[in-house]
């Protein structure tokens, strides 16, 4: 799954916001499609640049919850397994 920097968010926020103003002024339609191919080129650099971290080296740890009755005397947890014929 590709996760785009905060960055490439902004411009697209930036983008969302400029857009409409193409309506009013067509001549500025060929300035906006040229900021969405350098937008989408910015994508393929932040893609590009994640494909060469080192995942091996990448520190990451997981602590599994507890189970939900340990540490609580007061609500047990109680399974009751019923036979099907």
């Amino acid at each position: 799954m590709i996760l785009p920097s905060r960055r490439w968010y902004a411009v697209a926020a930036g983008l969302a916001v400029i857009g409409p103003l193409t309506l009013w002024r067509p001549e500025a339609s060929l300035v906006f499609v040229v900021a969405d191919i350098v937008w989408i080129v910015a994508l393929l650099i932040d893609l590009f640049r994640v494909t060469t971290i080192d995942l091996t080296t990448f520190p990451v740890a997981r602590e599994a919850p507890p189970a939900f009755s340990v540490g609580s005397p007061t609500r047990s947890l109680k399974a009751v397994w019923c036979a099907h014929d």
